[in-house]
């Protein structure tokens, strides 16, 4: 590596071009940085590629994040003046050697929709996108090259790696693998060689092999339901095809994961006769108390070794347990305050093919008065929901009181009752805490009255904190690796046991797991919540149970939600204040120091002013600091001698009101012993004299409404006058008044007539005082004149469209293209907005791109579906109060939208004659009676002026004004203003 590490430098710093946003940042890689990118992933396959002595390309093969029977490309790039000479496709063929070298079933990477030269390479070498990801691909290659049949395939014509990419038969899409086959999830591979094929089908579920054909032999398996309803019996079939000229004796061994239970298992042996087919069927049943997977994990599953002949043949099927019912409640976590009475809903998600009845059992504490529905009737796969009225009768005392919840199921002359699941009431003092499990024994939850904190006991041991009043989710925290390598890191994937313990402060929450790597040794992470405080207190802890002194750094990972905040850091002296911004201010690496030695207080802040709300981090003794983005890592070491226990130096978070003057002022408290704080000079952020005008949107001749108000108690006598720009009259622009004080405030009426074109102008308010004249902005919007603006049906390059026409602008729309609103032109023929219609493209990350302006998909599990175009949109006139346009909407019926269905998603475009106003109404409607929470993506892709070029765009911030430029991928800002 050392010897390589100037070559990397000087590639990664010649491969800005294809990667969004670029790849350094800005920051130039030095060989010292290359070197300890390597160092810290446990990479075990440093892959480059040389030409003439130049490091031209580079593959980094890790241990995979998750799974340990996998393998993970961490990063693959090629320079640009080599891209498409086959380097990418050798470096990718070369990390599946290593991935069966170290005796790996699959190899993983993940990627952008919208990588063009990336994703057909991907997909030749044997890669599959995953569908519902943005954009996460699998390789089943090394498990096919050594599976016992389809290798005997391979050996028998001689074919071995890398050979068998030149008979891998693969249609190459720009899009998701979305296959089914029997009802199954799967991955086709095929190969043909001379007239021979080879046909392979990975269960995606799973994630193992389901099924084998060749010339002379077809095997698989395939379960009815492959999302299977708990306490519900169904079949699992194996089907053997003999397609050559001898009778083949075969032979089953059923090997099911413990949370299912064959009934009725098959029979030990049978014989297919030549050309015939045999199917087996076992009836299992999944059990109602399994705990459920995550859906982006692998499922449970049932597994068949079928001996034929003295070759052993395995194969699987994967199980999605489900309730047949889940039973959840919203809000969730329910919190209140002595005294309350209160509404929830109970929601209840059908998984069963068939209608069902259910009936709800609940049992509860005898402190709550709780009333709720009993039972409903849910359609086939749906969604509905049950009223409860919860009573917490005054004088309850702080505490997590039981709410159990079980649907009794019944379906065809079948009753099941669903897993209990454990809510609770959480009753808040002013000072108090609460810390108890939700609906899942792995979803710990401890709150006070400030802030809300989720521990993922399940995987990781990893917290997520939000501020309790507006709901934010303030960081991500508690991810560690010890190394380096830090990445990936074993307990990133383990389950933590916790304990939770009252100290007079409030509670202390422990975690805990056994290191595999580090025989005999114990991570501890504590978590202090203090009642009614801001502060979170952090640290982490060792337990060594073994003879061998332990020697490494830790490394403590953090990912505050930065979007939209004011950045505060103080470095070498100097407070920096600036709108955090994705892709620039602060770059995710080395954008700032990372010795603590340039850190003379060691805090940051993230102000949101729109929720009232900032988040600190403090610390101080650590060996390094990492910041960029919204991350927030800290490095520690850690030397443990023989059987011993050691805990490392705390660190807090702040969720709170103020700004970074209190996480200033804590930290000195906390860390320098200083009481009282320093004098700061205070601001006045208003002035005293406040003037508000109603409306400032006008059609045609209105009234006018001014509204002066004072923070003084001082009487004021004076004048006020309207100024307005050229081809605005008003009928009285002069007003004289008295007695103007704090409680006495004036209102001034008047008309406006307009007699310009429609658009925006400016006018001002005059304020005549004794002693000053003050002067004000007079925002004035025309928004239309007369006429009508006509509506109708069109067919534009062949898609039925709508041509809304104002007789300023023409929009155009098609429910044929996911509702997207493509084009707006203006009376010269200039278009306005960038859209690829009528065809699908790709822009920057986004796969699958309509442009325009429309609804265009929604997030889960935090990944990003561009999807909602795959629907099938229906288009009507609307009207609005006095706006016109029209309506698009859609009811989700695609199987990747199971999730949404019982809503309907709308989109209006409307607008008014002769305006340059055109009014984008997105519209949500439950129908169902479960509660739904969602997050839906809509974009809006301009050309204004008719170019896409010399784009600027002005932000507004608490600190500045931020003008963007354009760049060569994309540009963007959150504003927290509204505009």
């Amino acid at each position: 590596m050392e010897k390589d590490a100037e070559g990397l430098a000087k590639l990664l710093n010649e491969s800005e071009e294809g990667w969004p946003g670029g790849l350094t940042g800005g920051i130039p890689y030095t060989a010292e940085r290359a070197k300890e990118w390597i160092e810290r992933s446990s990479c075990f396959a440093p892959l480059v590629a040389e030409l003439d002595g130049e490091i031209v390309g580079i593959c980094t093969v890790t241990e995979h994040f998750e799974e340990k029977d996998s393998a993970y490309v961490e990063f693959l790039n090629v320079h640009p003046k080599h891209r498409g000479k086959g380097i990418g496709k050798a470096l990718l063929l070369a990390s599946i050697e290593e991935t069966m070298k170290i005796g790996r079933k699959r190899l993983d990477l993940h990627t952008w929709g919208g990588n063009l030269l990336a994703v057909p390479l991907y997909k030749k070498t044997g890669f599959f996108w995953v569908p519902k990801t943005n954009v996460y691909m699998q390789n089943y290659i090394p498990a096919i090259l050594t599976h016992p049949l389809t290798s005997k395939f391979f050996e028998k014509l001689d074919i071995s790696h890398p050979k068998w990419y030149n008979y891998f038969v693969r249609e190459l899409t720009q899009k998701e693998d979305d296959f089914r086959e029997k009802g199954m999830k799967v991955f086709p591979y095929e190969f043909e060689v001379e007239g021979r094929r080879l046909r392979v089908l990975v269960d995606r579920e799973a994630r193992e092999i389901m099924g084998v054909e060749t010339s002379e032999l077809a095997v698989e398996c395939w379960v009815e339901e492959q999302e299977a309803p708990a306490g519900f019996s169904q079949r699992i079939r194996w089907r053997v095809e003999n397609k050559s000229n001898e009778e083949i004796k075969c032979a089953l061994f059923t090997i099911p994961d413990p949370e299912i239970k064959i009934i009725k298992p098959p029979k030990g042996s049978f014989s297919v006769s030549p050309h015939e087919e045999v199917v087996i069927e076992v009836l299992f049943e999944p059990d109602v108390m399994a705990e459920e997977r995550p859906e982006d994990e692998r499922s449970r599953k049932i597994s068949g070794n079928l001996l034929i002949g003295d070759l052993l043949i395995p194969l699987t099927a994967g199980v999605r347990i489900k309730q047949p019912v889940e039973v959840t409640i919203d809000p969730l976590p329910f919190s209140c305050y002595p005294g309350t009475e209160a509404e929830i809903t109970i929601n209840l998600r059908s998984f069963l093919k068939e209608k069902a009845k259910v009936s709800l059992l609940l049992s509860h504490s005898s402190d709550l008065e709780v009333e709720a529905e009993k039972s409903c009737e849910l359609d086939p796969k749906s969604f509905s929901g049950l009223n409860a009225r919860i009573r917490v009768p005054k004088g309850t005392r702080t505490g997590a009181y039981p709410l159990i919840l079980r649907a009794l199921v019944s379906k065809e002359k079948k009753e099941v009752l669903t897993k209990p699941k454990e809510f609770h009431v959480r009753v808040l003092e002013p000072s108090g805490i609460v810390v108890a499990t939700e609906g899942d024994k792995h979803r710990l939850i401890a709150e006070n009255m400030i802030a809300r904190i989720e521990f993922n006991l399940r995987k990781g041991g990893t917290i997520s904190v939000f501020d309790r009043l507006s709901g934010r989710l303030m960081i991500y925290a508690l991810r560690v690796g010890i190394g380096p390598p830090f990445w990936p890191s074993e307990f990133d994937i383990k389950s933590f046991d916790y304990r939770v313990e009252e100290v007079p402060s409030g509670y202390k929450i422990t975690l805990s797991a056994d290191s595999d790597k580090y025989r005999g040794l114990k991570l501890i992470k504590e978590v202090t919540i203090f009642g009614g405080s801001p502060l979170i207190g952090i640290r982490y802890g060792f337990v060594n149970n073994s003879q061998t002194t332990r020697e490494f750094k830790l490394q403590s990972r953090s990912w505050a939600n930065f979007w939209g905040s004011i950045y505060n850091i103080p470095i070498r002296g100097k407070l920096v204040r600036a709108p955090a911004i994705e892709g620039d201010f602060p770059y995710w690496e080395r954008d700032l120091p990372k010795s603590p030695k340039d850190f003379k207080e060691r805090w940051v802040c993230f102000e949101f002013s729109q929720d009232g709300v900032s988040l600190g981090i403090l610390w101080d003794k650590v060996e390094e600091n990492e910041f960029g983005a919204g991350k927030a890592n800290f490095v520690f070491d850690v030397k443990l001698n023989p059987f011993s226990i050691k805990w490392l130096e705390p660190f807090y978070l702040y969720i709170g009101p103020g700004d970074w003057k209190v996480v200033k002022e804590l930290w000195r408290m906390i860390y320098m012993s200083r009481v009282e704080p320093e004098p700061y000079e205070k601001v006045t952020e208003e002035f005293f004299i406040d003037v508000s005008t109603h409306p400032i949107v006008f059609e045609g001749e209105s009234p006018l409404e001014i509204r002066i108000t004072s923070s003084r108690m001082r009487k004021y006598k004076g004048k006020l006058a309207i100024n307005l720009p050229a081809g605005w009259n008003v009928e009285k622009n002069e007003f004289e008044f008295e007695d103007f004080s704090m409680d006495k405030g004036k209102v001034f009426t008047t008309k406006i007539i307009p007699n310009c074109p429609p658009g925006a102008y400016k006018g001002d308010i005059i304020l005549d005082l004794p002693e000053t004249e003050l002067k004000f902005d007079l925002p004035l919007i025309l928004v239309g004149a007369g006429g009508e603006v006509k509506v109708k049906e069109i067919e534009d390059r062949g898609k039925r469209s709508f041509l809304m026409d104002n007789r300023s602008l023409r929009f155009r729309v098609s429910p044929e293209y996911g509702g997207v609103l493509y084009s707006i032109r203006d009376t010269r023929g200039v278009e306005h907005l960038l859209s690829p219609y009528p065809e699908i493209s790709t822009f920057s990350w986004i796969g699958e791109w309509l442009g325009g302006i429309g609804l265009n998909g929604w997030i889960e599990r935090d990944e990003w579906h561009w999807t909602f175009h795959r629907e099938e949109w229906h288009a009507e006139k609307a009207e609005m109060a006095g706006w016109t346009g029209l309506k698009l909407w859609f009811e989700p019926k695609r199987e990747e939208h199971r999730n949404l269905k019982g809503l309907r998603f709308s989109v209006s475009y409307l607008t008014k004659p002769m305006s340059k106003i055109l009014l984008v109404v997105p519209g949500f409607k439950n129908k169902t009676k479960a509660s739904r929470r969602l997050t839906v993506l809509m974009d809006f892709f301009l050309k204004l002026g008719g170019e896409r070029k010399g784009y600027q765009f002005l932000v507004p911030t608490e600190v500045l004004d931020y003008l963007r430029k354009e760049n060569p991928y994309y540009a963007w800002l959150p504003s927290n203003k509204g505009y």
